[in-house]
């Protein structure tokens, strides 16, 4: 009885329920205030949580995607991927992210990221790979994939940082010539 009155009395404090008398009605009606008011705060963290990941993705200096782990397909791409690659977002939308590596080196990608018919989970991976851009010209980029996963543990985005390393690795091959 006495928690029930003090937080009756924080309440009213707060102004939340002055208009709630003491008694089981009243408990209940707190506790439905209560109830409402931290669903309320909860689902506006997570909206503030979502707004700052998406502008983070979006305004990235370097590319970056998203992929759904079930069937390796890319769900959104900035602009600095897409600028990378050439292409527009309607280009690169809901198409498998193998079908940017370069073919000689499929074998290989597919063995560092996991079966794509296992589910296309791998654990964090770092690499070099050649890319083609959309007007055949290839690219060389540094890709790190991380797995996104839910309170769970369940993978449900791997996302990926890409950075182009073409001018780099041509000025290192010149310097070694």
């Amino acid at each position: 009885l006495f928690v029930v009155s003090a937080i009756h009395g924080i309440l009213t404090r707060m102004a939340i329920i002055s208009f709630v008398e003491p008694g089981p009605v009243g408990f209940l009606a707190m506790i439905l205030v209560m109830s409402a008011s931290l669903t309320y705060e909860t689902r506006h963290r997570l909206r503030t949580a979502e707004r700052s990941f998406q502008n983070l993705f979006d305004n990235s200096p370097t590319g970056m995607v998203a992929i759904d782990p079930a069937d390796g397909k890319i769900l959104l791409a900035n602009h600095a991927m897409l600028n990378m690659l050439g292409c527009k977002d309607e280009d690169i939308k809901a198409r498998p992210a193998t079908d940017f590596v370069n073919q000689e080196e499929m074998r290989s990608f597919v063995k560092r990221s996991g079966s794509l018919g296992n589910g296309f989970t791998p654990p964090q991976l770092e690499y070099d790979r050649r890319v083609t851009r959309k007007e055949g010209s290839e690219l060389l980029d540094k890709i790190y994939v991380s797995a996104l996963k839910d309170a769970r543990g369940k993978v449900i985005r791997l996302i990926a940082s890409v950075i182009d390393v073409t001018e780099r690795d041509q000025m290192q091959r010149s310097l070694e010539r």
